[in-house]
């Protein structure tokens, strides 16, 4: 092993892969966790039952019973409160408190309106210059009823990680055996064993620095 260390090219090596096995990490660390997608946003399941989208805001959801849920919330796009969620058969009312009331109905699992329309869909911004979007209740039931009773998975694919290694081991191949690779198949063509020179070595360890790179990519945005 000290032999081997000796060798500029495999210490690189040794720094590769556990930069690689680092970033493997990382990437598990960000994906795994529970949550709903809602638009651009992540909406992360904490242990506390605490939805957190990071600064676009949290939701606390508190069952009550299997037909009954309380909100408490903070988001960028609604300002804070609190709400009161109650499903009777196919109907759902969420109460904001002040008279303020949302009613919709379930069919088939989806979430509608009281004019049949899908939850949201409806609803439609219009923003000028700089104001920010402010969400009502037609735009803030939908999301409650998502935390409480859609579907939570994790924030991406973490089987991206296997993918990953793969390209990362061809690069890294690549890199321990350059002259090996190169001539993979076409060696027999040869008397002698060949040989790269030094531009042949240059342009197969640039190359599988490249595929390396590309390996991150494939962890992060595959």
């Amino acid at each position: 092993m000290k032999d081997w260390l000796t060798d500029k090219h495999n210490r690189a090596a040794l720094l590769f892969a556990a930069f690689f096995v680092l970033l493997s990490a990382l990437s598990l660390a960000l994906a795994l966790p529970m949550g709903l997608w809602w638009g651009e946003n992540f909406f992360r399941r904490e242990a506390d039952g605490r939805f957190d989208a990071g600064a676009a805001g949290w939701v606390w959801v508190q069952e009550q019973g299997p037909d009954q849920t309380a909100f408490r919330y903070d988001l960028a796009a609604a300002g804070s409160g609190q709400a009161l969620m109650a499903v009777d058969g196919g109907e759902v009312t969420v109460d904001y408190g002040e008279g303020l009331l949302w009613r919709g109905q379930v069919q088939n699992g989806v979430l509608l309106d009281q004019e049949g329309i899908p939850a949201g869909m409806g609803v439609v911004i219009v923003l000028s210059g700089g104001e920010r979007e402010n969400w009502g209740p037609e735009r803030l039931s939908p999301l409650l009823w998502g935390l409480r009773y859609g579907s939570l998975e994790h924030r991406w694919a973490w089987q991206r990680v296997f993918p990953a290694a793969l390209v990362f081991a061809v690069g890294l191949l690549l890199w321990l055996f350059p002259e090996k690779l190169a001539f993979l198949g076409s060696r027999w063509f040869y008397r002698q064993p060949p040989e790269l020179s030094r531009a042949g070595l240059f342009a197969q360890r640039a190359s599988a620095l490249c595929v390396m790179v590309m390996s991150v990519f494939v962890l992060f945005l595959g």
